[in-house]
């Protein structure tokens, strides 16, 4: 059987199922050598959770051993294909795993893969994740008894599987900003900041707090006074490219980057840091989008992680550079 879950989120099991069985053809039972069987899908699995829905393939490829030779441990290479079904677009994620070898007929393994780029995947329709699991054995007959596939938070922060919530708003970027798809003006702070023309609509359907806002009995519908923000724009667009766009991925649109130049902002997005982040992340508790302050959080987190990096690699030059220098030096006083 397969079993499938997701952690640390909880979702729905997929059934027990038989065991599944493939015989070597006679060519590889006889031959000292090293060849694989065609990639045949012995099972096929669809987990289904709320709001996204994984697909599991297992094609095992069987290689036999020479003959008088140790039984070798199996690599399992896993191959993650996250199809776009919306435009046909895929993405790759590829991991190895070790197992140790055990007798013919049971073959117990266990994946552990993670993070998983599903940043990459979000799509308009449920996605379908395809876990391509070739194998190497030296017995005649393997039966896949158990295969248990882990998916683990990317970064260093948790996150449930309703994070993975499909969006239908990646066309709406185009028309934030434009007045003739806007009835309403979000104004940031600062000086020499200019409105933003924003939909009502969008606003309210991603943001709770603009929905209780433009539900309140003190609103107006033909209200032309701009909503006062008090956050600068550069940390207020981020939001606006989630309601609008439902992600803050990168690479980022470049639409709102291009917006960000028209309002002047002091930084676009793909130029934040871990300072920038951490604002976006808590204007956007303030406007109770959960999975952007989520993702705000994890690229703060990848912000300080790559900046320690920067720091570590420019610490490890200096003390090169010192060590050749002091090497020099040595060299010098033994020659006098």
């Amino acid at each position: 059987m397969l079993t499938v879950f997701s952690s640390p989120a909880k979702s729905r099991l997929a059934p027990a199922e038989p065991f599944i069985t493939t015989v070597l053809p006679k060519q590889l039972q006889d031959k000292p050598q090293v060849t694989a069987l065609k990639s045949t899908t012995l099972l096929s699995r669809t987990l289904s959770s709320p709001y996204f829905t994984f697909k599991l393939v297992v094609r095992p490829t069987v290689t036999s051993n020479f003959p008088g030779l140790p039984k070798s441990e199996h690599r399992l290479d896993v191959s993650i294909v996250i199809c776009n079904v919306l435009n046909k677009q895929s993405f790759d994620y590829k991991s190895q795993a070790s197992i140790d070898f055990v007798d013919a007929n049971n073959v117990p393994f266990t994946l552990r893969l993670g993070p998983i780029p599903i940043s990459h995947a979000r799509k308009n329709t449920p996605a379908t994740i395809h876990h391509l699991i070739p194998t190497r054995c030296a017995a005649k007959v393997v039966t896949f008894a158990s295969a248990k596939i882990t998916i683990t938070p990317c970064f260093a922060l948790d996150y449930e599987i309703s994070t993975l919530m499909i969006h239908e708003s990646n066309q709406l970027i185009a028309m934030l900003d434009d007045p003739k798809f806007s009835d309403c003006l979000l104004l940031p702070s600062g000086t020499n900041a200019k409105p933003i023309h924003c939909s009502r609509v969008v606003l309210a359907k991603s943001s709770p707090f603009f929905h209780a806002l433009f539900s309140s009995d003190g609103w107006s519908p033909g209200a032309q006074e701009p909503i006062k923000i008090s956050w600068p724009a550069h940390i207020l667009f981020p939001c606006l490219t989630y309601m609008y766009y439902g992600w803050l991925w990168r690479p980022h649109p470049a639409q709102m980057n291009k917006l960000m130049v028209d309002h002047k902002c002091e930084k676009t997005l793909d130029q934040f840091g871990h300072d920038e982040w951490g604002q976006v992340a808590d204007l956007a508790h303030m406007l109770e989008l959960p999975m952007a302050a989520w993702e705000a959080q994890c690229w703060a987190v990848k912000s300080m992680q790559e900046k320690q990096h920067q720091l570590v690699n420019t610490l490890d030059e200096s003390l090169a550079k010192m060590s050749l220098a002091h090497a020099e030096v040595t060299k010098v006083e033994s020659e006098e």
